[in-house]
């Protein structure tokens, strides 16, 4: 229930294992529930950022470095991060 709340709201994978560890949530049943690599995360991340930035990618590095931070707060991994940046092949 959690999980699903959390990730409705706009929060990533890592934002809601950290709030479930500290309620002491077992690992075993984080891992159940939250994969990172799952692909409903990215789409969360797309929705979340163009809801917050709108829908055209900055080419400007402070920008972009800007709106990665925002998504890294909210809880989603790097690799979501740059894909939904379009840095995925940058690194």
């Amino acid at each position: 229930m959690i999980v699903r709340y959390r990730s409705e709201r706009g929060q990533g994978p890592e934002k809601i294992r950290a709030e479930l560890k500290n309620k002491g949530i077992e690992d075993c049943l984080i891992e159940d529930f939250l994969d990172p690599g799952d692909r409903q995360w990215w789409q969360r991340a797309v929705a979340v950022r163009n809801k917050r930035f709108g829908l055209s990618i900055p080419k400007e590095y402070r920008e972009k470095a800007r709106q990665m931070k925002f998504l890294r707060y909210r809880g989603f991994t790097m690799e979501q991060i740059r894909g939904v940046m379009g840095d995925a092949d940058d690194e």
